[in-house]
């Protein structure tokens, strides 16, 4: 997903850095990756974090997972 500047804005960073968007301009702000709750889970293991809760709709197309 990517945002687009409607007009030439200037933004303030934590710290003090200021980065200035020219109109037409895009910022990349998301990616997503569609997963079967066990292959997550799998993922999950093998970065070395545990599943402590999952909750998902019962199609099941969206799902919650808490990590430890």
């Amino acid at each position: 997903m990517h945002l687009v500047s409607l007009g030439e804005v200037s933004v303030t960073l934590a710290g003090g850095t200021c980065i200035t968007f020219a109109r037409g301009e895009t910022i990349h702000t998301e990616n997503s990756y569609k997963y079967v709750p066990a292959l997550f889970e799998r993922l999950v293991l093998d970065a070395g974090w545990n599943v402590e809760k999952r909750w998902t709709s019962t199609d099941p197309a969206f799902g919650i997972f808490l990590l430890a």
